[in-house]
């Protein structure tokens, strides 16, 4: 994708002596790179899948000099770019990773800034030093949006892949858990009545024993 500033500068149909000299805005192509067709070059694409964690946006320095860049955004907990910084020497391109970090989630709330700016003196200059001492007017700024993909698999309604209950098999239903309970009910009637019937044995040899201990104190 070539920005737009850059395609009026070549859109005129005359010789290059009848140009207007080169100005920064026109010193850089950007392209960011699309999963399917459709979407628009303004975006980076994130989802959920891990090979859908990942956007690569790409600069080509299409100037007669160095250009510095550096990428930044609005959510920079989420985001890890590489390289967020460097330069990029006439003619070259740049490959910049954009990946969600550890378990974030995209947003579209969530943008991205990628800034530019052609270095004349760039063997004398640090990167730091320059963004520090370079004019707001000779950068070039450009604003990406965050499109989140959605997931592959549609929630399916339960109710639409249940049967249909009709009434008779709704009345079968019914009566089977209604044997069910009776057989419990059968199965715990029995088992009350082996605890009853251990239960009255025990207090027989309580009372016989308590019989013959009385009647060995009486006989000491």
């Amino acid at each position: 994708m070539r920005l737009q500033w850059e395609r009026n500068a070549f859109a005129t149909g005359k010789n290059h002596q009848e140009r207007s000299p080169v100005s920064v805005c026109q010193m850089l192509q950007l392209v960011e790179s699309k999963r399917y067709s459709g979407l628009p070059s303004e975006e980076l694409s994130f989802g959920s899948v891990e090979t859908e964690r990942k956007s690569l946006i790409i600069l080509s320095n299409v100037a007669k000099n160095q250009v510095a860049f550096k990428v930044r955004t609005t959510a920079p907990e989420k985001y890890r770019v590489k390289p967020s910084s460097s330069c990029c020497d006439p003619g070259a391109s740049v490959d910049i990773v954009v990946s969600l970090h550890g378990g974030s989630q995209a947003s579209p709330q969530d943008r991205f800034l990628v800034m530019a700016a052609e270095m004349e003196n760039a063997g004398s200059q640090e990167l730091a030093q320059f963004w520090k001492e370079v004019p707001r007017s000779k950068v070039v700024e450009h604003r990406l949006r965050c499109h989140v993909l959605e997931s592959a698999g549609a929630p399916v309604s339960p109710l639409r892949d249940s049967p249909v209950e009709t009434p008779a098999s709704g009345q079968q239903d019914l009566s089977t858990v209604l044997m069910r309970v009776m057989a419990c009910n059968c199965r715990l009637e029995q088992k009350l009545n082996t605890c009853l019937w251990v239960q009255k044995v025990l207090t027989v040899l309580v009372l016989v024993l308590l019989m013959l201990n009385l009647l060995c104190l009486y006989l000491l």
